[in-house]
């Protein structure tokens, strides 16, 4: 079975945010969803529009590196295709699972958003 799992990355401030605050987050984000806030305050104040929330593949590159959504591999970003409902490398024919374990990470779209302008010249 796939491990499920998220990171979420702070738009606003530039970071990874840490698991306490992610957590805080996803209450906060739950509770936005509901229409209520109850129970104990937020402890941190994040715009949903502000944070990036990315999945884990269950796939690590050839470093063993956990491989999520908006990671940059060969020059490609990793992205979610809702058609086929699976992860895939945005423009290319290449599928993730063939090229994970072969390839490395070099960055992500959130910290190395450069790494992708070469592709869009």
């Amino acid at each position: 079975m796939r491990e499920i799992k998220f990171r979420a990355w702070d738009k606003e401030e530039n970071r990874w945010l840490t698991p306490d605050e992610f957590q805080d987050w996803l209450t906060f984000a739950r509770n936005l969803d509901s229409g209520s806030i109850q129970g104990e305050p937020v402890r941190i104040e994040i715009d949903r529009n502000d944070v990036g929330l990315v999945q884990y593949t269950d796939l690590k590159d050839k470093n063993g590196k956990e491989i999520y959504e908006g990671d940059i591999i060969g020059e490609k970003e990793v992205y979610f295709d809702k058609k086929t409902a699976s992860f895939d490398l945005k423009g290319s024919n290449l599928r993730l699972w063939a090229s994970a374990g072969i390839n490395e990470i070099q960055g992500n779209i959130y910290e190395n958003p450069e790494l992708l302008k070469q592709n869009y010249e």
